[in-house]
Formats: structure tokens, C-alpha cells, sequence
């Protein structure tokens, strides 16, 4: 889908949420994906990391998510 909006000239925005139950091979993975996108089509106007903000989520409260993307925990 997003490779049909960037052939039909539509830029977008590519983001990755890290933090939460991802390792490190997950980001590895999207970041090449990204990689592979912007390579064939061009059309990604910026990268955004957004870190998981785990207060008050059901997935940190029953505990499969640590607490957020801290430095010190990634």
C-alpha cells in the first residue's frame, strides 16, 4: 500500500515504535525494510522513532511490556 501512494507521487512519513516487546533483531528488520522502500521508491520524507509510553497500557499492566524506552533498559 504505502509503495502504491509513493508510485502515485504521495509522500509519507516511515516510523518505528520501539520500547515495548520488540528485540533488537525487530528493529534491525524494520529499519532494513524502511531501507528497501526508500531505495525503490524515494517517497519517505522523514523517519520517526517513537518510543512506547507504557503508563497506564493493558500491555505493560499485565506485564508483557517493560517500562518504556529507556536507555538504560534497551
Amino acid at each position: 500500500m504505502i509503495r502504491t501512494a509513493h508510485g502515485l507521487g504521495i509522500p509519507s512519513t516511515s516510523t518505528m515504535m520501539y520500547g515495548h516487546t520488540e528485540q533488537p533483531e525487530h528493529w534491525v528488520r524494520h529499519m532494513l525494510l524502511l531501507r528497501d522502500i526508500q531505495k525503490d521508491t524515494g517517497g519517505f520524507s522523514e523517519f520517526v522513532p517513537l518510543g512506547f509510553i507504557h503508563s497506564e497500557t493493558r500491555l505493560y499492566r499485565k506485564g508483557h511490556a517493560r517500562a518504556g524506552a529507556t536507555f538504560d533498559e534497551i
